[in-house]
């Protein structure tokens, strides 16, 4: 459903209407805390909850994607 309406949007309206500028500065400091194997913070202590909160989210919607991608490569079994 997320990709047909993320298909569809661009016949309604402006991709950047739709985008929170403040979520697309954490799902940036998240891939780059990925990518590079680094925490956004010095500690887990100094790390504000909700930065762990947000990335945590990111987290889980990441691999319910990827789940989901692996059973239609493998048929749905």
């Amino acid at each position: 459903m997320g990709e047909i309406l993320y298909t569809m949007h661009f016949f309604f309206c402006n991709t950047f209407d739709l985008l929170d500028k403040d979520k697309q500065i954490v799902i940036k400091k998240y891939n780059y805390c990925k990518t590079f194997n680094c925490p956004p913070y010095p500690s887990l202590d100094e790390t504000p909850a909700k930065t762990f909160e947000d990335f945590m989210i990111i987290d889980d919607e990441y691999n319910k994607n990827k789940n989901n991608l692996t059973k239609e490569k493998n048929g749905n079994q």
